[in-house]
């Protein structure tokens, strides 16, 4: 086989009068696909190259191909390499300059028309979609990408077709966005435009007897609020460190309580002073209770601090003679702005504002699955009564259904097929809009 890497030429003429690239349907298809092309640019040698590789000869030479050669004024060839994989390659500098901006970043993509970005999606799932539907309830299609951006921005563009996803962090491996049920398969073969016809035709065959799948059964209002309150919890651990910096996490050298029995504060940090202090993270103030106050009774424990995703109680001030502060979540958005400016590298300020944006994710959610629940409506003698849910009347009772932030005493969450445990999900189902950077 010839030597593709020694046959390369740079075009000089490319090099000297680089092409300006139009931000068209068709550049923002390419760059939907640009996780399969490698980018190469070093202006000392004058050397902007573009490198795409698949295995599917028929989509690069169909989908890429055309449009790169439509746009270069080309009729560049399509070359085999090693493994079963094809490439499409070539130089022009205004185009290699233009797709590194777009690359790896999606909110440039958002700035975009909405048909813009529905022609990136397409493309990111032509290139990356997985189908899978054998040994399952349910068809089942999933992308993985370390890039959190990239998929945030997927399933913010899936659902203004309808077409709901979720985004899974397993543990040790890159995030994964999850396409799940029959009918939101329909919808991908029917609202986008798919053109990988190998995807095509495993859609087809997925959708050709749904008889195969059982019906998808959806979560009651308890197991979603399970489900915030774990999403909450673990937010939170990753918040602390951010915003207790000079804090170190703490371990109890005796975790027994004065009857031997154990005891699990949600989160403990030792300050430069010595003291240490109990972190509790509750959905509402009904969750607070005495086991939680029975804490301070630890002689390691000085103080405690007790944060809300909903509400706020302001007391009690003290337990057992030691101080109890209350927080709400717009403290916790307080303290990670407090974070941020101080901050002084570009990376961190980056990481604090993702996790600013996961935060008010699970806010958003806990406002939109409690609206849900608030607005259901009962029909009685032809008239529409509201019917609303009455937070309870006693602070200090325990809410077993609704699912605590602590995650110990309540009941343990319902696991997806492919989750893992202590894994954290994004569920386009919140419908919020989306707010920050992906």
């Amino acid at each position: 086989m010839k030597n593709i890497n020694n046959s390369f030429k740079e075009n000089p003429r490319l090099k000297d009068n680089p092409e300006k690239i139009e931000l068209d349907n068709d550049f923002f298809y390419l760059v939907g696909a640009s996780e399969k092309a490698n980018l190469e640019i070093k202006p000392e040698d004058g050397r902007y190259r573009f490198d795409f590789q698949s295995k599917d000869y028929d989509w690069l030479h169909d989908s890429i191909k055309t449009r790169m050669d439509k746009k270069l004024g080309e009729n560049k060839q399509i070359t085999p390499v090693e493994d079963g994989l094809f490439r499409y390659r070539g130089s022009n500098k205004d185009f290699v300059l233009k797709m590194s901006e777009y690359k790896n970043n999606p909110d440039k993509i958002r700035e975009s028309s909405d048909n813009n970005q529905q022609n990136w999606l397409n493309s990111y799932l032509d290139a990356n979609l997985t189908i899978d539907a054998k040994g399952h309830s349910e068809p089942i299609s999933q992308v993985r990408d370390g890039n959190l951006g990239r998929l945030n921005l997927a399933m913010d563009c899936l659902e203004k077709n309808g077409i709901q996803s979720k985004i899974e962090f397993p543990k040790g491996k890159n995030p994964v966005l999850k396409i799940r049920g029959y009918d939101n398969h329909v919808k991908m073969r029917e609202n986008l435009r798919l053109e990988k016809q190998s995807n095509l035709d495993k859609l087809d065959n997925v959708l050709s007897d749904k008889s195969r799948f059982k019906e998808f059964q959806p979560r009651n209002y308890n197991e979603f609020r399970s489900e915030i309150g774990h999403d909450f919890q673990k937010i939170m651990k990753d918040l602390i460190p951010i915003i207790r910096p000079e804090a170190e996490k703490y371990e109890l050298k005796k975790p027994t309580n004065e009857n031997g029995s154990k005891i699990y504060p949600d989160y403990l940090v030792k300050h430069p002073d010595g003291r240490v202090e109990a972190i509790e993270f509750k959905l509402h103030p009904g969750q607070f209770d005495k086991k939680d106050k029975d804490y301070l009774k630890h002689p390691e424990i000085d103080f405690m601090t007790v944060y809300y995703l909903e509400g706020k109680r302001d007391y009690p001030k003290k337990a057992h003679g030691k101080n109890i502060d209350h927080k709400t979540k717009d403290d916790v958005l307080s303290e990670l702005k407090n974070a941020r400016d101080k901050e002084k590298s570009d990376k961190e300020k980056a990481s604090i504002d993702e996790k600013t944006h996961e935060f008010n994710r699970i806010t958003e959610k806990a406002k939109n699955v409690s609206k849900d629940k608030d607005e259901k409506v009962e029909i009685k003698n032809s008239e529409t009564i509201k019917v609303s849910v009455e937070e309870p009347s006693n602070p200090e009772a325990k809410d077993e259904e609704e699912g605590g932030g602590d995650g110990k005493e309540r009941s343990q969450i319902p696991k997806d097929e492919e989750s893992q445990e202590g894994d954290y999900i994004r569920d386009s189902s919140e419908k919020n809009k989306f707010i920050g950077k992906g």
